[in-house]
């Protein structure tokens, strides 16, 4: 997902791209506000000057994070609208348990009185998009930017140790990037305010715990329910793209079991055919994870499909 130093991963090469191409076309910060409801208000110059007020208290309570190191993506898409202006959000959250959470809730600094994180409920929008209701989103202004969220979501991640790994992941993680755009007046200094002009993008790289025997991780208790959750939600994803691939090839019209998992239900709207899906998967190269790697190779591989 990250990488290292000199060949990036798919979120740092994802964000490089988009912020190449859109360039000088960003829009000041605040302009856009997100309305809880999955779409976009747009606020006026005083607006926004009083959200970023608000805003500089909190920034300057975070985290520091350690530097982001890399060798930069030069990628850029061309041909973007030059009448449009464009901002970047970010979310982050993570499925344990079979219940959403959001990395980046803020939480107490009084480490004492902290409460446990509340799960967070799956709701549509008025277009019925499917999405996380109650996360925090946050805009972001360079990879840098959106990496440091990144980094303070992982410190809450939950990860364990287990026979076979020092840090062995507890849950699947989405971080989803949104790219909203806009038109803005003849004379290019002011965002028009119609909410109905306002075009959001989305891209969601999910982070998949990886599948467990219980008999080689020697896990028991909390750890082998975790587990049994995890391997649970892979079961349901991959019985929704076999399903998927079988309606495209067959043309049959069985229903995509998506709603079994909510790892699944998350991407309601791409099983639905209203996106592109990816799949990269990780083959280790060691001989002792042979049997491991075949049943990955022959349960990925024959169900790609198109959406």
């Amino acid at each position: 997902m990250i990488g290292n130093t000199g060949n990036g991963g798919m979120l740092p090469r994802s964000l490089d791209t988009i912020f190449n191409s859109i360039g000088n076309l960003q829009a000041e910060r605040y302009v856009f506000k997100p309305d809880k409801q999955n779409g976009m208000n747009i606020q006026n110059e005083f607006q926004a000057k009083m959200e970023q007020q608000r805003n500089k208290a909190a920034a300057s309570q975070k985290q520091d994070c350690p530097d982001f190191i890399r060798v930069p993506d030069t990628t850029k898409v061309e041909g973007l609208d030059e009448d449009n202006v464009y901002a970047v959000f970010i979310t982050f959250v993570e499925v344990y348990n079979n219940y959403v959470y959001d990395l980046l809730e803020e939480t107490d600094p009084d480490e004492i009185h902290q409460k446990a994180p509340q799960s967070k409920n799956l709701r549509e929008d008025q277009s019925r998009n499917m999405y996380v209701s109650g996360v925090n989103e946050y805009e972001v202004k360079s990879t840098e930017e959106a990496y440091e969220l990144l980094w303070r979501g992982q410190q809450r991640r939950r990860v364990a140790q287990t026979q076979l790994n020092h840090e062995s992941s507890r849950s699947h993680s989405v971080f989803t990037i949104r790219l909203v755009q806009a038109p803005v007046d003849a004379t290019g200094a002011r965002v028009l305010n119609e909410k109905h002009c306002v075009t959001i993008s989305q891209l969601s790289l999910v982070d998949l715990a990886g599948s467990e025997r219980a008999a080689r991780t020697r896990t028991h208790g909390g750890k082998l329910r975790e587990a049994g959750n995890i391997n649970a939600a892979l079961m349901v994803l991959r019985q929704c793209m076999e399903t998927l691939r079988d309606n495209q090839t067959n043309g049959t019209s069985r229903i995509v079991p998506y709603r079994d998992s909510k790892l699944t239900h998350i991407f309601k709207n791409y099983f639905d055919g209203e996106g592109k899906v990816r799949m990269i998967v990780c083959i280790s190269p060691s001989a002792d994870e042979y049997d491991e790697s075949l049943v990955c190779e022959i349960h990925t591989f024959p169900t790609r499909f198109d959406t």
